[in-house]
């Protein structure tokens, strides 16, 4: 009896280490699903981008904040019609009402849409030298924008519905008091969308 006793607890330790292997492989998990739950937590809370790109058409929205690439800056708009197929839209967006040394002149940066505008934030002009601009509801063909995978749809924490936004942006519509470090195309794409007066491309140009 007594040898069998001792042959028992013989044998004892190695269930416990087994035990204690498992116990690692848990909290190896563990750690490892905490990582990657904090990793989603800062990218969701300090992501760099915070901006789908749009690859197809269909993909916009009605009321979607948009901007794509005109002229080295991005030019901001919402849509008001979004495509059910093919890549033209209409938009509300602000633009030049006329051409001139200010706006885009390159028929290739403005060939994707009618008309001209500018885009973003100019060190270079005083405001009382630019052209009067406006609010504009037009259609817009993103085909090359989509192909250069350059249209951007924004997202936004708070906004408004997409009818809001639309209603908000064709209150507007007519002539509009530009500044590119105050109000420009992206002062008024994310009132539209948020009721918030703000131009990022405008601060980090200061």
């Amino acid at each position: 009896m007594e040898s069998g006793h001792s042959g028992q607890c013989g044998r004892q330790p190695y269930p416990c280490a087994g035990n204690e292997q498992k116990r690692r492989k848990v909290d190896h998990v563990g750690y490892k699903l905490c990582g990657i739950w904090f990793y989603l937590l800062f990218v969701f809370l300090f992501r760099m981008s915070d901006y789908d790109i749009i690859y197809y058409g269909f993909d916009l929205h009605n009321g979607d904040h948009i901007s794509w690439t005109s002229a080295g800056y991005r030019h901001h708009a919402i849509v008001s019609d979004a495509p059910t197929c093919g890549s033209k839209a209409r938009i509300i967006h602000v633009r030049v009402d006329r051409q001139g040394k200010t706006s885009c002149t390159s028929s290739s940066k403005c060939s994707s849409g009618s008309g001209f505008f500018l885009s973003g934030v100019s060190k270079r002009q005083p405001t009382s030298n630019l052209n009067s601009f406006s609010v504009y509801e037009e259609q817009w063909d993103f085909g090359k924008a989509i192909q250069k995978r350059d249209l951007h749809r924004y997202r936004h924490a708070y906004c408004y519905e997409p009818h809001a936004v639309i209603s908000r942006g064709r209150t507007r519509l007519g002539r509009f008091a530009f500044d590119p470090r105050t109000n420009n195309c992206e002062h008024f794409a994310r009132w539209c969308k948020t009721g918030r007066h703000e131009s990022y491309q405008a601060a980090n140009a200061r």
